[in-house]
C-alpha cells in the first residue's frame, strides 16, 4: 500500500490521523510520519494494522522498507 493507499482506507474507515492516534495511544506526529513511510516503527505498524482490521504486511509491504547500505 501506498501512503495514499492508507489514506484512502482512513477516509473509508471514517478515521482522521488524529482518531487513529488516539485509539492506538501514539503521538499524532508519530502515526502520520508512519502512515507516510517516514519512520518504520514496528510496534506502531502492529498497532495501525490491529487498529484498521489488516496485517501489517498489507499495509506497510516489507518491499517498501528502506534497506541498509552493506
Amino acid at each position: 500500500m501506498t501512503p495514499k493507499d492508507r489514506k484512502k482506507l482512513l477516509i473509508d474507515k471514517d478515521l482522521t490521523m488524529t482518531e487513529l492516534a488516539k485509539r492506538i495511544n501514539r503521538d499524532r506526529s508519530w502515526v502520520v510520519q508512519t502512515m507516510h513511510g517516514h519512520v518504520m516503527p514496528r510496534p506502531t505498524q502492529e498497532a495501525i494494522a490491529k487498529e484498521l482490521g489488516l496485517t501489517v504486511e498489507i499495509i506497510f509491504p516489507h518491499d517498501k522498507v528502506p534497506k541498509r547500505a552493506a
